[in-house]
This record gives C-alpha cells, structure tokens and sequence, in this order.
C-alpha cells in the first residue's frame, strides 16, 4: 500500500473502521513509513485537542428543525437502504441552519490549526 492510499485511510485507521485487511496493510505501512506516522501523530494529537473542548449542542428548536425535516428523513431513508445520492446530500447542506453549524466547525477547526501552529512556532525559538 502506498502513502497516498494510506493517508485517505488513516482517520477511518484511527477510529476503527476498516475491514481487517485493510487495517493490516495500513499497520504493514506505518510500520516502515515516518511521514505517515508522523500524521497519524497529529491526527491522535487533534483527537486530544478536540476532546479537550466543550460540547455544543444545538437548540431544541434547531435539534427538531433539523432531524423531522423532509429533506433530513429523505437522507435518512435512502442512507438505511443504501440509495445516497450526492445531490440529497448537497440540498441538505443549503439550508441555513446546517450551513451555520459547519461554519461553527470550521472555526473551531481553524482555532485548532493556529493554537498548533503557535505551539510549534513557540517550540523552535
């Protein structure tokens, strides 16, 4: 297995998701290859971050908004029979409150990025 291939595999490594085999071979590689250690070290040391902050739930209003719209249990039955289409998926992203809770994410994402970026910097002066 080459790095690229085992570099899309490493978050589904970390949390336990792949078959047997793949996890072997993902294992077989990372026992000879430093970068991809190197990354599945930073993927563990994110896991560490983002344990540390709080959980955020969303409102009863936006939690009930969200999960008895149409267009949520249109998702959610063609996902129980294995008819996702990118395009439900992509719907469901355009509406606004959604749009909002990935935006909160992709913030805090970024809070992550730069608090290791400071890290790293404050380590090598």
């Amino acid at each position: 297995m080459n790095c690229e291939r085992v570099r899309d595999l490493l978050s589904a490594y970390l949390d336990d998701q792949l078959s047997a085999p793949e996890r072997q071979s993902v294992t077989t590689h990372l026992a000879s290859c430093a970068d991809c250690r190197g990354i599945l070290a930073e993927y563990h040391h994110f896991d560490a971050l983002l344990s540390q902050l709080p959980r955020i739930s969303p409102s009863p209003t936006l939690h009930t908004k969200i999960f008895t719209s149409p267009r949520y249990l249109k998702l959610e039955f063609e996902l129980e029979r294995g008819l996702q289409r990118p395009q439900v998926v992509a719907e469901i992203t355009h509406n606004q409150d959604i749009s909002f809770a990935i935006l909160l994410l992709l913030i805090g994402f970024s809070t992550l990025l730069l608090l290791r970026h400071q890290r790293h910097h404050k380590h090598t002066q």
